[in-house]
């Protein structure tokens, strides 16, 4: 039969075995959460986007024509 000092003992090690699994786990999670809060946009969303802020003045003609053709590159 163990005593207390032995159970403690053996449930130490087996949290040392475990936890390194969690924290992987965990980090995995952490990834799949921020994927899905960032989720990929289309080409022509990206394209809508820069359009708008072309048309609010943060981007040049020049810069928005570049961008759209790296863009339409990608397709």
């Amino acid at each position: 039969m163990f005593g207390f000092i032995e159970i403690l003992v053996i449930l130490s090690v087996a949290a040392l075995a475990v936890a390194p699994i969690v924290v992987i786990i965990y980090l995995l999670y952490k990834i799949a959460r921020k994927q899905e809060a960032n989720p990929k946009i289309s080409i022509p969303e990206q394209i809508e986007q820069l359009a708008k802020l072309k048309d609010q003045g943060v981007l040049s003609e020049t810069e928005f024509e570049e961008k759209k053709k790296e863009l339409l590159l990608r397709i």
